[in-house]
């Protein structure tokens, strides 16, 4: 069930795109699809379907954010592979189980395109890998939060000498 009427969420974000000039993400589409004009969310499947996926997105984004990195940050989410937005959603809402992700439609097999040659053992050895990059740079993470306090440490220290 969604709110588009006859027109396919396809080409909703067809005309999304002609609307902005921006081709809108999948959460954009899935989101004007799945609320009504008063903003609020069509049943409450289509409500934890879009808060499982922003959790996860916000999981995996979360890495780069905690890390003090001085170069840009979509670049270096770029450089950790992080999935693209359909990898996340299947992985979330669909749990490999079937080929047509819940709540997508037509749009969700425009983007599904690229994970026809894969089977489902692929698929599952992919969340695997996520999980494995994500806990490695979990544990990067405290690393460097580590170093950041040994670092806070010495310089109090220095400072306190030198004011002595």
């Amino acid at each position: 069930m969604h709110t588009g009427g006859s027109i396919s969420m396809g080409e909703h974000a067809r005309r999304m795109e002609k609307a902005t000039g921006v081709k809108p993400s999948l959460e954009e589409v899935y989101t004007k699809c799945h609320t009504k004009k008063d903003k609020s969310w069509i049943d409450e499947r289509s409500e934890k379907v879009i808060g499982e996926f922003k959790k996860r997105k916000t999981e995996l984004s979360q890495v780069a954010l905690s890390l003090d990195i001085d170069e840009d940050v979509e670049a270096f989410k770029e450089s950790l592979d992080i999935p693209d937005d359909y990898t996340v959603w299947n992985e979330v809402v669909t749990r490999g189980k079937k080929k047509v992700a819940f709540g997508l439609g037509s749009f969700g097999l425009d983007l599904s395109s690229k994970l026809d040659s894969r089977n489902c053992s692929e698929t599952s050895k992919d969340n695997l890998n996520i999980e494995q990059e994500l806990h490695m740079w979990k544990e990067k993470a405290k690393e460097q939060e580590m170093i950041n306090e040994e670092q806070k440490i010495k310089l109090k220290d220095a400072e306190h000498k030198l004011k002595d």
